[in-house]
């Protein structure tokens, strides 16, 4: 074959897989969470949720793939589940599973955390992406444009619990914009 036909071929498969792996939102090792994260996922917890919190992928009844994340708080307390989003970005595409139960005192938020570092943890806003009535014990899955809020320095998903309550997550992706 022709030299030159060569490089054009390289380089037009160069372009083609350098499209159609855009570098992802998160620093999630498995996105799928067929196993659990080793990286790219942050626990916070009031002292009353400190024994009861247990975050774990689980494969009963995922909505894809072999497995989900399963953050269960059986009791009364508070809990935040968070995924660090890319700090260069200030809107992804986002796409995630989840599905909710939780006692009727329950709050569950999912949303998009964002703040600043500048002299310590100062949030800047939290600004929900699930709607209240749109929680309930089926899977749904969440397609939408996220925006850093103006003035934070990063930002992240965040699953949010006052509970009791369980939250199952499954898929979370997320493109730069």
């Amino acid at each position: 074959m022709n030299p030159k036909a060569l490089l054009l071929i390289a380089a037009a498969v160069t372009a083609i897989a350098a499209t159609s792996h855009a570098e992802p939102g998160t620093s999630l090792d498995d996105p799928s969470f067929d196993t659990m994260p080793k990286a790219g996922i942050s626990i916070h917890k009031s002292p009353e949720a400190e024994q009861a919190l247990v975050v774990e992928t689980v494969s009963d009844n995922p909505h894809e793939g072999s497995g989900c994340l399963k953050i269960s708080l059986p009791v009364a307390a508070y809990a935040s589940v968070s995924f660090p989003l890319r700090q260069e970005s200030q809107a992804m595409d986002i796409e995630f599973a989840y599905r909710v139960e939780a006692s009727p005192e329950a709050v569950v938020k999912i949303g998009v955390q964002s703040f600043t570092m500048a002299g310590g943890f100062r949030s800047v806003d939290f600004k929900p992406v699930v709607a209240p009535g749109q929680y309930g014990p089926e899977w749904k899955v969440f397609r939408g444009r996220i925006e850093r809020a103006e003035g934070a320095t990063h930002w992240q998903l965040s699953v949010a619990i006052n509970g009791p309550a369980t939250v199952w997550l499954d898929r979370l992706e997320a493109q730069p914009q």
